[in-house]
């Protein structure tokens, strides 16, 4: 296991919206570039946007910086 997620497992998440379901990291999240990089067998999130090359996040949407794409 590596060692980023036994520490981040325990805070809050801080997704934009868990309540309406919208689970994507908001800015300051601690699940921003702390993931395992798994780029070599999955190098796409939930949303078929390209995660970077070894900073990936924790969970199945990579952060994207506001403003970046409409998706809000």
């Amino acid at each position: 296991m590596h060692s980023g997620y036994q520490i981040h497992l325990n805070e809050n998440p801080d997704f934009i919206d868990a309540d309406s379901y919208d689970f994507r990291p908001a800015t300051g999240s601690p699940l921003i570039d702390v993931g395992y990089d798994t780029t070599a067998t999955v190098n796409k999130d939930f949303f078929g946007l390209i995660r970077g090359s070894s900073t990936v996040d924790i969970g199945a949407i990579e952060y994207i910086t506001p403003g970046y794409r409409d998706w809000e």
